[in-house]
Order: structure tokens, then sequence, then C-alpha cells
């Protein structure tokens, strides 16, 4: 079984431009990881949906139950298998939200189009 990877996050700026500021990396025991802190942002989808952004994969909201919300890998490919990565967010009381990416194994590269997108970013 992999390990469920959970992140503790300050409050983003803007809902869809700003980024989720990793404060802390955690493993699902709750030991600290040395893994670098990435980003997480929120951007509009092609058919303007909000979808999150993580390590160069896009996520479509799935499901939401009081605080957390629910996102799955929006890669689905015709006659292939559909990617299984998800993850989810939690609004915590302080503001700041806890990230758990419960499945991060993703079954393809990263989109092209995201990887342009992120580049004019960058510019």
């Amino acid at each position: 079984m992999p390990s469920t990877n959970v992140f503790i996050c300050l409050p983003f700026v803007d809902e869809l431009s700003g980024y989720l500021t990793v404060e802390m990396v955690t493993n699902a025991q709750g030991k600290r990881s040395l893994v670098k802190c990435p980003k997480l942002r929120f951007i509009r989808g092609q058919r303007k949906s909000v979808q999150l952004l993580y390590s160069q994969y896009a996520y479509a909201k799935n499901n939401q139950h009081g605080p957390t919300t629910y996102w799955n890998c929006r890669i689905r490919r015709t006659g292939l298998p559909p990617c299984n990565a998800r993850l989810s967010t939690t609004k915590l009381l302080n503001g700041s939200y806890k990230v758990c990416l419960t499945r991060p194994e993703h079954n393809h590269p990263p989109s092209k189009r995201i990887a342009r997108m992120l580049q004019d970013f960058r510019v």
C-alpha cells in the first residue's frame, strides 16, 4: 500500500491565481518528510471549471463534504484506463489548508498544455 503524504498549507491569496504555499510535509504516520515543499495552484479549466494544479498535473473537483474537497486527476483518455491519482484539501479552523495526496501515482506523463501554461506564468 503506497504511503499517504499530508501537507499543511497557508491560505491562498486568490482562489484562481494564487498559490497554496506548503508549510510542512508529513507522511501518513505524521512524521516530517525532507521532501522539498511543492506549490499548489488553482486554475481555470478549458470549460471554466476550477482545477487544482499540483506538480504539472491538473485535478478536477470530484466531491465536497464539509470543509473537505476531493479532487481526481482530470486525465481520462479514450481507450486507455483513467488515471486514479487523487488528493483532498481541507480548510482548517485557523484558515490554513491541509492537503492529502491519497493516491499520488499517475499512469501518464504530465500534460503538455499545463507545462505551456506554467511556462507562460514564469514569463
